[in-house]
This record gives C-alpha cells, sequence and structure tokens, in this order.
C-alpha cells in the first residue's frame, strides 16, 4: 500500500513535469502565455470576454475538416490574413495529432466557451473533435499520434517503411491525455457538464476508455514472465516496442509509464489483470530507481 501511495504521488509530480507546466492564471498578459496555459488554466470569467471569443475564432478556423487540430501552434495570438488564409488552406490536409496536447486542449478550451457564452458552434465544433477521438482508435483500443496516419514522405527521415506516428502513442502523454480526457467525458466532469452530451456519446466515451485500458495491458512489456513498464510507443500491429525518431529506440519508458500506471490505479474494482500491471510496473520502478542523483537546471 505505502508502494502505490507513493507511485500516486509520483504519477501526479511527474506529469506536472513532463510536458503539464502551466503559468499561473492572468488575464493581462494571455498573449505572453503558453497556448495550453490560455486553453485551459484561465480564470473562469476570462472565457466569457472578447479576447476569450476572439480565441475562439482562431480555434474554429484551425480545426481540420476530419475533426482534429495540428500541434504547437499559439491559437491565441494575433493573427495576420496571411495566416488565417494558411489556417483554411490546411482545413483538408492531414495533420489533426494528440501529440503535444493537441486537439485535447482544444477541446477543452471549446467546452469552456461554451460554458460561458452558450454559442452553438462551439458545441458543434466540440462534437466533432469527439467523434474524431472515436475515429482515429484502433480496433485494438490504442491511438496513434496522428490521424489518418501520414505516408512515410510525412515523416523525419527513418528506415522505417511505416511512420512512427502510426504507433500507438504512450510519447508525452499522448494517449493518457486522451483516456483522461474520455473518462471526463463518461463521469459528466464539471468541465464538460454544459455541453449536455447525450447518454450514447457517454456511452461511446466509456467503451473507448475501456479498450484503451486494454491495449494498455496488452501492450505492458513481459520479462521473465512479469509485467514491467511500458516503451514510448508500441507497434500498432504485433503491440511489440518499436522505435520512433534515431534518437528514440524502443525501451522501457519510465516518465510514460506512470501515466499509464495512475490511469490503471484510477479504476474501481480492478481486476486481477489490472492489479497484477500496477503491482508489476511499481516493482520495476522500485527495483531500478536511482537515488543520491538530482537534475539541476
Amino acid at each position: 500500500m505505502r508502494l502505490l501511495f507513493g507511485l500516486f504521488f509520483l504519477a501526479g509530480f511527474s506529469i506536472q513535469i513532463f510536458g503539464q507546466r502551466f503559468d499561473p492564471p492572468n488575464a493581462s498578459n494571455y498573449l505572453e502565455k503558453r497556448w495550453k496555459s490560455v486553453a485551459t488554466q484561465m480564470p473562469d470569467d476570462w472565457y466569457a470576454t472578447e479576447d476569450a471569443r476572439r480565441v475562439a475564432e482562431n480555434v474554429l478556423l484551425a480545426q481540420k475538416d476530419i475533426g482534429g487540430w495540428a500541434k504547437n501552434k499559439p491559437y491565441h495570438h494575433i493573427l495576420t490574413e496571411q495566416e488565417k488564409q494558411d489556417f483554411i488552406r490546411a482545413k483538408p490536409e492531414i495533420g489533426a495529432t494528440f501529440d503535444n496536447g493537441a486537439t485535447i486542449t482544444e477541446l477543452e478550451f471549446l467546452a469552456k466557451m461554451y460554458a460561458h457564452n452558450s454559442t452553438k458552434i462551439y458545441r458543434k465544433a466540440f462534437i466533432k473533435g469527439l467523434n474524431y477521438i472515436f475515429m482515429a482508435q484502433y480496433k485494438n483500443g490504442g491511438w496513434p499520434q496522428f490521424y489518418p496516419v501520414r505516408s512515410t514522405e510525412d515523416e523525419y527521415k527513418t528506415d522505417q517503411t511505416t511512420p512512427y506516428s502510426a504507433h500507438i502513442t504512450y510519447n508525452d502523454n499522448a494517449m493518457y491525455n486522451i483516456m483522461v480526457f474520455l473518462k471526463q467525458i463518461y463521469t459528466n466532469h464539471e468541465t464538460f457538464s454544459s455541453l449536455h452530451l447525450t447518454k450514447t456519446q457517454q456511452k461511446k466515451a466509456k467503451n473507448a476508455f475501456d479498450n484503451g485500458i486494454k491495449c494498455i495491458l496488452k501492450t505492458q512489456i513481459v520479462v521473465d514472465g512479469k509485467p514491467t513498464l511500458w516503451c514510448a510507443q508500441h507497434d500498432e500491429v504485433t503491440l511489440a516496442p518499436a522505435n520512433a525518431r534515431a534518437y528514440e529506440l524502443a525501451s522501457f519508458s519510465g516518465a510514460e509509464s506512470v501515466g499509464l500506471v495512475s490511469l490503471l490505479m484510477g479504476i474501481n474494482n480492478p481486476s486481477a489483470e489490472v492489479i497484477a500491471a500496477v503491482e508489476g510496473a511499481v516493482n520495476w520502478f522500485e527495483t531500478h530507481k536511482i537515488v543520491g542523483v538530482k537534475i539541476t537546471r
């Protein structure tokens, strides 16, 4: 029990470090913030302002025809006419992704906008994005980094015949973010309650989440008959640990595994398989921890 509590604390702490840092909310300097901070961490009343509605116009403009968004775009900045035209031209292109928090961040922002403005177009765009998540899930329960899967010509140069972004992607908490989002949907979390999603939509979210858990269990690396951790990405067909870019080799990924274990630990009435997966990962963390060393930035 002590180990599980320690891992639960580590989960929250590590996920905060790996890709989840936020600026303190302050409406006066939102243009200086990261997009994720503006999208999800501003004071509630900010989402009812003209500034927020201007940002929402950018987000709607940038939504791909398929329902998702590109990554690393500062949607809160004031766009030039050329930038607006670029977003319009890119709508039919492949490029929607879950990498670096993309798509999930924009959906949470739209939910906040709808809660404070009740503008139907925000809800419509949200539902389109939600359907994109359902559409992108593999039958085995995993999600790729990009959907539709990009061709090898779109990837960084690798020696692979299949682009690495087609792999089931735990890297940078991509699938973790999707799973947390889906759980909030089917539990009617306050962030999304104003959308009044249907029971059918909530059920689809629950089914997608449950299939995601099955994928997590099936991809856990087993060594000498014992479950351990996960790789940052797994082959979408064989489920085996997979390489990505030349410096991202198949390995035991401590950072990504923390998020996956926290998801498993959040399951009520867990099965014996889920309990074994958690205990195996905790044992791996305990066995391989490094003491007496710290990182200084």
